[in-house]
């Protein structure tokens, strides 16, 4: 994907019953198996993810709406659980592969050894 004024990514989430937090852009949908699909975009066009500041805040937001597309507002304590922490890492991890940018990805790679996440290869 390559940056320009325009340029946004899907972060999604699957799971059953996810929502999104009050004043999100969260776009919803159910599959025929009864999944629900939580979306938001993430717009970066103002970034240049060729620095290292413009990483680290592309990053910031992918981590922001991933949370947010993950949380299920009816249940209060979601983020503790195993569940949400998966979703988020998923949700993340597959936006950060859509960018395809070496240093948005050694930046979620230095966030997952933090906390013994799986890390990502920049394929050269």
């Amino acid at each position: 994907m390559r940056t320009s004024t325009t340029s946004a990514l899907v972060v999604a989430a699957l799971g059953v019953g996810l929502a999104a937090t009050a004043g999100a852009t969260t776009a919803r949908s159910v599959d025929v198996n009864g999944t629900e699909t939580a979306r938001t975009t993430v717009h970066y066009g103002d970034l240049d993810v060729h620095t290292r500041q413009g990483a680290d805040e592309l990053y910031s937001r992918i981590n922001m709406a991933a949370g947010r597309v993950c949380e299920n507002v009816e249940e209060p304590y979601v983020r503790l659980t195993r569940a949400f922490e998966d979703c988020r890492h998923n949700a993340i991890s597959a936006a950060v592969q859509d960018v395809n940018a070496p240093l948005v990805t050694q930046t979620y790679d230095q966030h997952a050894a933090k906390f013994g996440d799986v890390t990502l290869h920049h394929a050269s």
